[in-house]
Formats: C-alpha cells, structure tokens, sequence
C-alpha cells in the first residue's frame, strides 16, 4: 500500500517509500469562509444593555448559543438552528437579567466554545 519505488543494482534491490498512504479525499478550502470554528468575545464588554455575538462557521452546522449565568444555569437561548457556512451575528439584550458575569455557549455540530461576558447595570 502506499506509493513506492523499487530499484537495485547487481543483483541488490531497495524499497523506498516515497510518501504516506492516502486516507480519504482532501477538502477544498474556500478562502471566502472561515477554516476554523469561531466565536468572538462579545462586545461590548461589558455592556449595560444590548451586547453583539459574532462568529464564523468553516461548514454549514446546527449551531446552539445560549447565555448560562456563573452557577451554569442557562439563562436563555439565543440560537437554535442551521446555519451556513460563513460570518453570523446575533444580539443579546439582557434586560431582565441581573448584573454579573455570564457565559456565552456555542455548540456546532458537538464543538462548544464559551466566552464570558459582564452585564453591569
């Protein structure tokens, strides 16, 4: 398996391995679309009324973000849905919740990242 040459001389053969066995079909890279999974720290930061979420999906993905305050509690949802690949924006206004710290979770496709954010009043 694998790509190799075999050469020899006086009656001596080599086997010489030239590269690794292929795996699978490599994927194109669009350089219009991320190639990695991000979710910017929110900004403002901190904010006192309205805070902007952005990120970046390298694939078209079901994204989940939600907001859960510091004991892990999920405040609430922000995002439920498929997505393309590409630049996405979603605004959280957290008028009815208490100052403090909190954590932006965003899950796409079973990848989490979290960001936290500070609400100040």
């Amino acid at each position: 398996a694998g790509m190799s040459r075999t050469f020899g001389m006086a009656g001596a053969f080599w086997l010489v391995r030239l590269g690794p066995d292929p795996v699978g079909v490599p994927r194109l890279i669009d350089p219009a679309f991320p190639s990695d999974l991000i979710l910017q720290t929110p900004y403002p930061n901190p904010f006192n009324s309205t805070t902007r979420i952005a990120f970046q999906l390298p694939y078209p993905s079901h994204v989940n973000l939600s907001i859960h305050d510091q004991q892990g509690r999920e405040v609430t949802v922000l995002l439920n849905q498929n997505l393309t690949s590409g630049s996405h924006e979603v605004r959280w206004q957290a008028k009815d919740q208490p100052s403090g710290m909190y954590h932006c979770i965003m899950d796409a496709d079973g990848f989490k990242i979290s960001k936290g954010v500070a609400f100040v009043r």
